[in-house]
């Protein structure tokens, strides 16, 4: 045509390589140690997480000051503010899926399509940024380990951006 747009699309991305070697987490080829906290997800004044990206830059500053790099999210995921201000700071991210459960996946296959849907939409969403490092498939599980295990190497092999776990 007469040189007229005719889509645009914006996105967040980092360049980096986050690996396992034997029994060590490896960041573009240099050993990573993590020091972490967990967030649970309690915030009373506002009953909800923050959204506003200041919010997380005020979090995150303090989780730095105390010497820390990572943030396990028990059984949820952070908005994107929070990833925002995470790639700017050298946070790292452990999300998880809102599953905690001892109901076996076989007898409820509607739990293993709920993970498997609600995994690739958080990747969808934040797969891009640098600070999601892993994504762990729920906490405290106690089901069918092989239904499990097999659904973490499904979701291993449709994006290698984040290291998988099943459980936490």
């Amino acid at each position: 045509q007469s040189g007229a747009k005719l889509s645009e699309y914006k996105t967040t991305f980092g360049v980096r390589r986050l690996r396992v070697d034997q029994k060590h987490f490896m960041l573009n080829d240099t050993p990573l140690f993590l020091r972490g906290t967990v967030e649970f997800g309690a915030f009373p004044l506002t009953g909800h997480p923050p959204t506003d990206p200041a919010e997380w830059e005020r979090i995150l500053s303090i989780v730095q000051r105390y010497g820390l790099n990572h943030v396990r999210f028990n059984s949820w995921c952070p908005p994107e503010g929070a990833f925002a201000v995470a790639d700017k700071l050298g946070v790292i991210f452990q999300v998880e899926l809102p599953i905690a459960t001892k109901i076996d996946p076989k007898a409820h296959p509607e739990v293993v399509e709920f993970m498997r849907s609600e995994a690739a939409l958080i990747r969808q969403a934040y797969g891009n940024h640098p600070s999601f490092g892993f994504l762990s498939l729920g906490n405290q599980m106690d089901a069918e380990w092989s239904v499990l295990d097999d659904l973490t190497r499904e979701i291993k092999a449709l994006d290698t951006r984040q290291l998988v776990t099943f459980n936490s």
